[in-house]
């Protein structure tokens, strides 16, 4: 049997990626045929080891990491020192990677953690190399953009197309506004408009984004008005050059959600020229990648409604795969393959992938 462990998020978390993604996998993970085992907030030893009482050596248990309780690997930890005892397979789906965000002493710890466990899912190739460069040496395989579901009503309101070019194209950044720090001195006559909880160096301003940025307050995911946006989702952490700030260099290895968000709302993208998302948008013809935010007003100068709409048209197909969650869904089998073959799940779950996947996991694995 598979199982997939799943923490509780607090109110706010259903504002940002960790809430959003935790009820996605849940539902992807249940059409995989999986069951949820509930983490409780607080669980210790004892906790964890009546809530594994049931695992046998025969289940894999697809881990998703981290519980976002605190930097501490403790609860960590004890989870996987339960799930050993089970003598069950693990399979780490990490969501973000400290040893790669943050200057912890316990990073070196975090790799030995994924290294006790039997495999794990990574966001791409960029992230699967910094972290076998670490010192990883167990199994792992590359998921690619995180899965994203929409409602009935978001899909059918998907209308991005433009019959003439509008002048000056807009922006959208929705998220954690606290990794925005280019906002501080965004100078660029592009007009931003912006989603999310205020960052702690905002609260309390009147008019805490000023310029040519609009902060438009923190809605619920569902309730983001992306489906008809005419303009460019932007993917953007740090500063307008992220090569400034350790931490906004994680982008050059992780898929952020919003990614995700923009790709099932078949939104072209602006990212930065070094994320780890990059080389796919402009591979696809679905966006522009910068070096610098300051450039943005040159670059988008240049894009005519036909460049727009061609960008929209390509993004069809990714829209559909990245809402059916087949990203995920097939890292799953590719690790269980690896781990467990030969079982019936190892089979891809959708063995003709559209030739855009397709070829992008080909070029994954080089």
């Amino acid at each position: 049997m598979q199982y997939f462990t799943q923490n509780p998020v607090s109110q706010e978390a259903k504002f940002n990626a960790i809430g959003k993604v935790t009820a996605d996998y849940a539902q992807f993970f249940g059409e995989l045929g999986m069951k949820n085992l509930d983490i409780p907030n607080r669980v210790g030893a004892g906790g964890a080891e009546r809530l594994f009482a049931d695992l046998t050596p025969d289940d894999v248990v697809f881990y998703q990491y981290p519980s976002y309780y605190g930097l501490s690997l403790a609860k960590e930890q004890i989870i996987v020192e339960e799930l050993e005892k089970k003598g069950v397979k693990i399979v780490v789906l990490v969501h973000d990677a400290y040893t790669l965000t943050y200057e912890l002493e316990e990073n070196n710890q975090e790799i030995k953690l994924l290294n006790r466990t039997d495999g794990v899912i990574l966001h791409g190739k960029k992230m699967q190399s910094v972290m076998v460069e670490k010192g990883l040496t167990v199994p792992s395989v590359i998921q690619g953009p995180f899965g994203y579901r929409l409602t009935d009503s978001e899909i059918a309101e998907i209308d991005h197309k433009v019959a003439e070019k509008i002048a000056p194209w807009e922006t959208l950044y929705t998220g954690n506004l606290g990794k925005a720090w280019f906002a501080i001195d965004y100078k660029a006559q592009t007009h931003m408009i912006l989603y999310g909880p205020l960052p702690k160096w905002a609260e309390g301003q009147e008019e805490p984004f000023k310029g040519n940025l609009e902060y438009r307050g923190k809605v619920a995911p569902e309730e983001l008005p992306v489906s008809d946006f005419k303009g460019f989702g932007l993917v953007w952490d740090g500063t307008n050059d992220p090569n400034y700030q350790k931490k906004s260099r994680y982008t050059a290895y992780n898929m952020p959600l919003k990614v995700s968000n923009y790709l099932a709302h078949e939104l072209p993208l602006i990212v930065w020229a070094d994320s780890a998302i990059s080389d796919f948008v402009l591979a696809h013809k679905i966006g522009l990648a910068l070096k610098d935010l300051n450039q943005v007003d040159e670059a988008l100068a240049n894009i005519s409604a036909d460049d727009y709409n061609q960008m929209v048209d390509n993004m069809r197909t990714i829209g559909e795969e990245i809402r059916n969650g087949s990203t995920i869904k097939n890292a799953v089998a590719s690790i269980v393959s690896i781990l467990t073959e030969p079982i019936a799940a190892a089979k891809p779950i959708n063995p003709v992938l559209t030739k855009i996947f397709d070829n992008y996991y080909k070029e994954l694995s080089k």
